[in-house]
């Protein structure tokens, strides 16, 4: 009983030593990914709000769509289409409203919901070099067991100011990587030593955090290339801008391989002192009587239920 115990509070210590450094490495990673999840989740529930109340009059949707960007920083611009992708509601910030129309049939956020009647997200970079992220969820009907599209709703998202939200709230430094430029850094001061984990963030391929982490061994990071952002354009100033792209023959991104030691040294001593504990006890349970053990029969078997 006395070494089942031993063995069982040693196997509870060495997964511990495993699972904590490994949470503790990925906390910056997972704090990136739960903040554009949760950005996208209320844009989704504005998407939700937008179809149930269908029967609103227009400005009530323009005003839910103000109180939304007004709430999160991020938020540049929200729009409505209806299925010519002829805007119907609009909030853009910093933006003065007029009644123009304005179509945005030829976009990508557009076309492919349209085609597929699936959600688009897709990274693009406008004139001043300044990325944006657009979510775009279809609006789709059912009539006669058949789905119908009514048009889209898109939020439009300032890649850096997501970032930049994250490192208020931080003090751990960081670095942001799209492919193989450096695209936001907090606290960073070209560090050399580093751990660096991909992202996966809904419309973003190719990116990547480099932070710090203790017991890494160090590694001789490649040249930065830096990104100045510049003030964020409204939808309708952006609407040439080309898409983000998936290529076969990009440039694909180095990513540096870092060692922990510090999991490894923990294992070490552990099994050293398990060993030591086990030698101990089988040294002083000699003068102790070993208990017989009864081999079982046909009345120990019972059935599983």
């Amino acid at each position: 009983m006395m070494r089942t115990n031993i063995r069982r509070v040693a196997a509870c210590i060495a997964l511990c030593a495993c699972l904590f450094p490994a949470s503790a490495a990925e906390s910056m990673t997972r704090t990136i990914e739960m903040y554009f999840a949760d950005l996208k989740a209320d844009v989704a529930d504005a998407v939700h709000r937008s179809t149930v109340a269908g029967g609103r009059q227009s400005r009530d949707i323009n005003a839910g769509f103000k109180q939304l960007v007004k709430q999160h920083q991020p938020l540049t611009a929200l729009l409505k289409t209806n299925s010519s992708g002829i805007v119907v509601n609009r909030y853009i910030r910093n933006t003065k409203m007029t009644k123009k129309k304005l179509s945005v049939a030829k976009q990508p956020w557009f076309m492919r919901p349209q085609k597929s009647l699936r959600e688009y997200d897709c990274l693009m970079k406008d004139e001043n070099g300044r990325y944006y992220l657009y979510w775009s969820i279809p609006l789709v009907r059912m009539q006669r067991g058949a789905r119908h599209f009514d048009g889209v709703i898109v939020a439009k998202v300032d890649v850096w100011d997501c970032f930049h939200k994250v490192a208020s709230k931080s003090t751990e430094a960081f670095l942001i990587r799209l492919n193989t430029t450096s695209l936001y850094g907090h606290l960073w001061e070209n560090k050399k030593i580093f751990v660096e984990d991909p992202l996966s963030i809904a419309g973003i391929d190719k990116i990547s955090v480099r932070y710090q982490n203790s017991g890494v061994t160090a590694i001789a990071s490649t040249p930065e290339k830096q990104t100045t952002p510049s003030p964020p354009s409204a939808i309708a100033e952006t609407a040439q801008a080309a898409p983000v792209e998936n290529k076969a023959d990009a440039v694909q991104p180095q990513t540096q391989r870092v060692t922990n030691n510090i999991p490894i040294v923990i294992g070490l001593i552990i099994i050293i002192l398990v060993v030591l504990t086990l030698l101990i006890v089988q040294i002083t349970g000699k003068s102790r009587p070993a208990k017989r053990v009864r081999p079982l029969s046909k009345d120990d078997h019972f059935p599983l239920r």
